[in-house]
């Protein structure tokens, strides 16, 4: 029985499921990706908590930002180019940092892009 052949055959079936997944997240009425939200507003209105999320980011303060982790919605907010706390947060060279903000940020964003794709 040839166990290898069975995964690939699982992973090759798991990307066109993870695609419907994909897909069927940016059908759902009411859920806007980035690119309609800037079509639906050119005004970035960030709110006092995400502007500390985010020096806090810049900055590598792990405590601060564990402090700011109750301020879910705040982790929603993107800047004028479209990028979300996690993404600001993976571009930081302290793991601990991205990791604080994936736990905080809510699994429906986790897959976004930025404007730029």
């Amino acid at each position: 029985y040839d166990t290898t052949k069975m995964h690939d055959e699982e992973a090759e079936d798991d990307i066109p499921m993870q695609l419907v997944i994909q897909q069927s997240l940016h059908d759902i009425p009411g859920s806007k990706t980035l690119a309609t939200a800037k079509s639906d507003s050119f005004c970035f209105t960030r709110s006092p908590d995400y502007r500390k999320i985010i020096t806090a980011i810049r900055t590598g303060e792990e405590e601060s930002l564990l402090t700011l982790t109750r301020n879910g919605s705040a982790f929603q907010e993107v800047d004028s180019q479209g990028w979300l706390p996690l993404h600001e947060a993976a571009v930081q060279p302290n793991k601990n940092i991205l990791e604080i903000t994936l736990k905080a940020s809510h699994p429906t964003i986790w897959q976004q892009t930025n404007l730029k794709g």
